[in-house]
Order: C-alpha cells, then sequence, then structure tokens
C-alpha cells in the first residue's frame, strides 16, 4: 500500500507546548533586537537630535524600545501559553 498524499494525514499531533521552539528563536532574535537598538553608537544617532514637546529625543527612543520589548515578550508568551491554563 502506497503511503497517503494527503498534507493532513502525514501531520503530526498537536501536542502542548510545540510551538516551544519558534518561540525561543523569536525570544534570541528579541534580544538581539534590544542589544542592538541599547548599543552606544545606535543612541549616538539620536542623542543630538534634540526635544520633542520639551522632552529629550534619546529618552523617548529609550522608552519606544523598551515598550516595544516588553510589548513583544507578551505576545511571545502568549503564544506558547500551555493549553490547560485558564484563558481570557
Amino acid at each position: 500500500m502506497a503511503p497517503s498524499s494527503d498534507p493532513e494525514q502525514r501531520r503530526p499531533p498537536d501536542l502542548p507546548g510545540r510551538g516551544a521552539g519558534k518561540a525561543g528563536a523569536m525570544s534570541v532574535s528579541l534580544f538581539l533586537f534590544a542589544l542592538l537598538m541599547l548599543m552606544p553608537p545606535i543612541l549616538m544617532l539620536v542623542e543630538d537630535a534634540g526635544d520633542l514637546f520639551h522632552v529629550p529625543v534619546v529618552y523617548i527612543f529609550l522608552f519606544s524600545v523598551w515598550i516595544a520589548v516588553v510589548g513583544a515578550i507578551y505576545l511571545i508568551a502568549e503564544r506558547v501559553r500551555r493549553p490547560d491554563e485558564p484563558g481570557e
């Protein structure tokens, strides 16, 4: 008997924690993004940019990167949430 060519039959079953490998790769990518954005050469690009609403642009840049990293961490955590945990 020849193996079935239907992709649904060849697909492995969905196991809990199956997205953990992808989440780990995304976490490493996020770490590298944050590291790159907070390096002194990148910060020096916005250091002398002036003020925006009387707030130095470097502060706005730092808080924007921080908020982006925290938001990405939240999205990664939601993606790998265990199915047995209560969700909203």
